[in-house]
């Protein structure tokens, strides 16, 4: 007798709280960018919205809950109450937008984007390539898929496996292959003409050549094969120190060791902590980024280049986190 009576109590209140949430739906509520576990969220997208406001963006993962909550009490739900109760929006694939090169799955009853670029037998069999960001895949497709997890743009540099010298870079088409100022391998595609309101715009590179403009300096990369360091605007002088160059601002004059011209560089206050290998400096020191090494020449005054990708035989480590370096992205390069 008690348990059938306990038996219609639960369904009574089950009925009772389904049919208030019925109730409810149109009224102003919480939307949530996703359940960080079930029924309950703590990432808040929007306040004052009804359900159908807030689940009509075809998001896989978006929640809603029926209460608007005030700043103190989504910030107690969210940092110290293991969040707010909430229902996804969505419990099928159906009416889910999935971004491009992504497709939409249930998994563990629940519908998820996930990626899956459209890629074709051919692109498989073309073999490895080296991508844009110093990573070899297997093949395209590979690429395109980390592209996707990444949510980052990434190219193919050319066909085969990343080298670290051009020697065996066989680039496509009219491009040429060019190391960059950590010394890694790129394919670019060389001006082959400067326009003329280029001239007079002097620059005196880090092989104290002047040359005519920004463009010229970068057809002389070109044709070296390897990226010509900008030491200072103007026409080179001798006897240039740091002293008698003007930089532009925001930018700090640092003094060559080795005898060259002084070069201003463009001091980074932060660097990014993406994971990628470390490089050896001239110094002898090991730098797991470029953005590190030149914050230390900056604190010093005094010039650090590469010496070579990866670490150094046997160093002092200066570890942080390596940034994917663009040769043509520095206005203190080529």
């Amino acid at each position: 007798m008690i348990c059938k009576n306990a038996d219609k109590i639960n369904y009574n209140v089950d009925i009772y709280f389904s049919t208030k949430w019925q109730l409810l739906i149109n009224f102003g509520g919480q939307c949530w960018s996703m359940m960080s576990r079930p029924e309950r969220c703590t990432e808040s997208l929007r306040t004052n919205v009804t359900r159908e406001e807030c689940c009509s963006d075809g998001s896989a993962t978006t929640a809603w809950s029926p209460k608007d909550l005030t700043s103190g009490d989504l910030f107690f739900w969210m940092s110290l109450g293991g969040g707010v109760t909430c229902k996804a929006c969505k419990v099928s694939c159906e009416g889910v937008r999935c971004g491009k090169g992504m497709r939409c799955i249930l998994r563990k009853q629940r519908p998820a984007c996930v990626c899956s670029p459209a890629c074709s037998r051919k692109k498989r069999q073309m073999g490895e390539v080296c991508g844009s960001d110093g990573r070899t895949y297997k093949h395209m497709c590979r690429l395109l898929k980390r592209q996707c997890r990444k949510n980052k743009q990434l190219t193919i540099e050319y066909f085969g496996k990343c080298q670290k010298t051009c020697d065996k870079v066989h680039c496509a088409g009219r491009k040429t292959c060019l190391l960059d100022q950590v010394l890694r391998p790129h394919c670019v595609r060389c001006q082959g003409y400067c326009p003329r309101g280029s001239i007079g715009e002097y620059v005196c590179g880090a092989d104290n050549v002047t040359y005519s403009s920004s463009c010229h300096i970068r057809q002389a990369a070109c044709a070296k094969g390897k990226a010509v360091p900008l030491a200072y605007r103007g026409k080179c002088k001798a006897g240039a120190s740091c002293e008698n160059i003007r930089c532009r601002k925001g930018q700090s004059c640092l003094i060559d060791p080795k005898g060259g011209p002084p070069r201003c560089v463009t001091c980074p206050n932060q660097c990014n902590v993406p994971k990628t290998t470390m490089l050896c400096a001239n110094n002898n020191y090991t730098y797991s980024t470029w953005c590190h090494m030149i914050q230390d020449a900056c604190k010093h005054g005094i010039l650090l280049e590469p010496k070579y990708e990866g670490p150094c035989e046997e160093t002092t480590s200066q570890q942080t986190n390596v940034i994917p370096i663009n040769v043509f992205d520095s206005q203190d390069h080529l």
